[in-house]
C-alpha cells in the first residue's frame, strides 16, 4: 500500500506543478489509483480538476487525454464523496464542449465514461439533457467506431429509462430507438450489435407504451 501511495504522490504532485508537469507514465499510473476512493476524491478537487480538465481539452497526445478522461471517469464512479464535491454544472458543460472537439475515438470513448460517472449526480442528466447532450451523443455515435457506439448504447441503457420524467427525455428515447434500429439493420454483425440491442430492448418498450 505504501508503494501505492508513493506513486500516487509522485504522479499528484506532478499534475499540480507549473514547471515539469505530468508525464504519460504518471498518467497511466494515476489512471489505475482512480479507482481507490481516497485517490479518486483528491484527483477532483477544485484546484486539480481543471488542471485534469486541461490535460483531457488540449494536450497534443491523445493517449494522454484519454488517460484524464478516464482518470475523471474513475475518480468519480461510484464515489459518493467525490461526488458531491464537484459541481456537475460546470463539468458537464466542460466534457460536452470537449465532445465538439474531440476527434480520436478512442478519446472520445473515455470522454463518454466520464460523461456516465457524472451524470448519475441528482441534476446532472437534466443538465446534460438541457444542454443539448443526447444530440451530441447522437453524433458521436453516427460518426465515430464501433467502441464510441458501445459505449453510446451503454450510456442510453444506463440512464435513459431511469430519467424519463425528465422534460424531452420520452422524444430522445424515441430517437435513439430509431437510430439503433437502423444501425442493427445496416451492420447486424458489428462488435457493438450485442449492446445495441441490450439498450434498445427498454427504450423500445417504452416508446411503445407512451
Amino acid at each position: 500500500m505504501h508503494a501505492e501511495e508513493d506513486i500516487f504522490q509522485n504522479a499528484f504532485d506532478a499534475l499540480q506543478s507549473t514547471h515539469n508537469g505530468i508525464t504519460t507514465d504518471q498518467l497511466r499510473s494515476l489512471e489505475i489509483l482512480a479507482h481507490d476512493r481516497d485517490f479518486g476524491g483528491k484527483l477532483v478537487e477544485s484546484k486539480i480538476l481543471p488542471k485534469l480538465l486541461k490535460i483531457a481539452r488540449s494536450n497534443a497526445i491523445s493517449d494522454d487525454r484519454k488517460s484524464a478522461f478516464r482518470i475523471l471517469g474513475s475518480s468519480l464512479w461510484n464515489n459518493e464523496a467525490a461526488l458531491a464535491n464537484v459541481n456537475e454544472i460546470n463539468l458537464i458543460s466542460e466534457l460536452l464542449d470537449a465532445l465538439k472537439l474531440e476527434g480520436d475515438d478512442d478519446v472520445t470513448a473515455s470522454l463518454i465514461f466520464s460523461l456516465s460517472a457524472i451524470t448519475v449526480k441528482q441534476g446532472g442528466f437534466k443538465h446534460f439533457i438541457d444542454r443539448g447532450g443526447s444530440q451530441l451523443l447522437r453524433e458521436a455515435f453516427a460518426s465515430k467506431d464501433a467502441e464510441v457506439k458501445g459505449k453510446c448504447a451503454t450510456f442510453v441503457e444506463d440512464n435513459y429509462p431511469l430519467h424519463r420524467e425528465v422534460g424531452g427525455v420520452p422524444q430522445e428515447i424515441s430517437s435513439w430507438c430509431h437510430l439503433f434500429q437502423k444501425q442493427i439493420l445496416e451492420r447486424p454483425t458489428s462488435i457493438c450489435a450485442d449492446r445495441i440491442l441490450t439498450a434498445l430492448m427498454f427504450p423500445l418498450f417504452y416508446s411503445q407504451h407512451v
